[in-house]
This record gives structure tokens, C-alpha cells and sequence, in this order.
């Protein structure tokens, strides 16, 4: 019994989604969509823009999430960290000649 309380506890949502108070109900397709943006994004940015790492994590495919990405506008340069490979040097550093 209490393991089964401790997995109920884990499967809480990330955001409780509510109408607004003074506007028209929200469609549930329009409230899913969100809520999915909103999941891509956290995994884009924990995993830095790593697509194969973010498709192991919610367990869709290739082309699932580039749809939802489409969908929802999300581009993924804004969630890749750029890396500077740091090339090899051919030859070493010459200092510069110093004026006499």
C-alpha cells in the first residue's frame, strides 16, 4: 500500500492547467498541446538540444517529436548549447616580434 502512495505521489503533473477565471474554457486538445510544449521544452533543456537523448527520455519517436516541435513552434537552435571544438595546433604559438 505504501509503495503504491509513493508511485501515485511521482505521477503528479508539472503544471495544473486552469481556465481563466474572466475568459471562454479552454479546449482539452488546446490544454494537451501546452502541456506537451512545455514537457519537449524541459527535456530540450536538460539535455541541452541532445535530440537522441530527449527521445530516450520521453520515449516518443523521431518523427512525434519533430511534429509536436512544428506544432508548437519550439526551434531547437534555441536549446542546443554551442560548443567550440578547440582544434589542434599545427605548429606552436609564435609570440609577436616586439618593435625595436
Amino acid at each position: 500500500m505504501a509503495r503504491q502512495r509513493a508511485r501515485t505521489a511521482q505521477l503528479r503533473p508539472l503544471r495544473r492547467a486552469e481556465p481563466a477565471a474572466d475568459g471562454p474554457p479552454v479546449a482539452l486538445n488546446s490544454q494537451v498541446a501546452e502541456f506537451e510544449a512545455g514537457l519537449i521544452c524541459a527535456k530540450l533543456i536538460r539535455h541541452a538540444g541532445d535530440i537522441p537523448e530527449t527521445l530516450a527520455h520521453l520515449q516518443i519517436a523521431r518523427n512525434t517529436l519533430y511534429d509536436k516541435l512544428k506544432k508548437s513552434g519550439i526551434r531547437l537552435v534555441n536549446y542546443r548549447v554551442q560548443v567550440q571544438a578547440q582544434r589542434p595546433m599545427t605548429h606552436p604559438a609564435r609570440p609577436l616580434a616586439q618593435p625595436e
